[in-house]
């Protein structure tokens, strides 16, 4: 029974505690198998240790809840229409040739939510000095581009030990990273069209044209048409389910 009621508040995206669990057991052992008129002594106490063995036998821990999934909903008809029309603008292009580009952040400055201790310990002040990273990859992996990091200083003090980074690559090369900065460290519009006028450029030195999916942004949404790239925006709100970057696929398979 408790199985099964964590099953179904998991398909109908219901987040699912400790203390839930808690009243559903004691409600359905009242209920269904009269527990309560059993004698004390027969009566099952569903104490911290029992739950804990039995999460363990059946296979269920607490876990984080990532990305915006839940709230995602891939089968509405305004959905459906808006995935019939990109299908149909990838049918020309092969899947090495169909490349997805995504920012992610990196708050470097951040300590761990955990620790381990003999007593309770106070946490600090969550720091929000961040990098933005810029990953671009395709559908078969092939192609991995080097990424961009933004940051907030112009000259950062590491660069003056490792120039090499301040270099803008061949677009491609992943062996290097590609720096700039603005006041946030955030993407914008300056940034995204230099750096996809450059792959334009690269992409038609080798004879090469491409199809780009991207979250619909508005710093992606430039006023600039390309010869060898075409940008496709994918829904609003699917990110998380439709685009392989959201979930920090490449990050981890490539650089960690």
């Amino acid at each position: 029974d408790i199985e099964k009621y964590i099953i179904d508040m998991n398909s109908a995206n219901n987040p699912v505690n400790r203390a839930s669990v808690l009243v559903f057991s004691r409600l359905v052992s009242d209920k269904k198998y009269k527990m309560h008129e059993l004698p004390e002594h027969y009566r099952i106490k569903f104490s911290d240790g029992r739950m804990t063995r039995l999460f363990k036998r059946i296979r269920v821990k607490s876990r984080y809840l990532y990305s915006e999934e839940a709230s995602v909903d891939l089968i509405s008809d305004n959905i459906v229409e808006q995935l019939k029309d990109i299908q149909e603008m990838l049918e020309p292009y092969d899947p090495v040739d169909i490349l997805n580009f995504d920012e992610t952040g990196l708050y470097y400055e951040q300590q761990p939510t955990r620790s381990i201790s003999k007593t309770q310990l106070g946490g600090s002040k969550k720091s929000k000095n961040r990098f933005t990273i810029d990953l671009l990859t395709n559908a078969d992996g092939s192609y991995k581009g080097h990424p961009i990091i933004i940051g907030k200083n112009k000259n950062p003090r590491g660069f003056k030990t490792q120039k090499s980074l301040l270099r803008r690559m061949t677009v491609g090369n992943d062996t290097y990273v590609e720096y700039h900065h603005s006041p946030s460290a955030w993407m914008n519009s300056k940034i995204f069209t230099e750096y996809m006028t450059r792959l334009d450029r690269s992409f038609k030195y080798n004879n090469r044209k491409a199809a780009i999916l991207l979250d619909n942004t508005y710093v992606h949404k430039i006023n600039k048409e390309f010869d060898n790239i075409k940008l496709i925006f994918l829904p609003a709100n699917t990110t998380s389910k439709l685009q392989l970057l959201d979930a920090g696929m490449y990050l981890h398979n490539h650089y960690i």
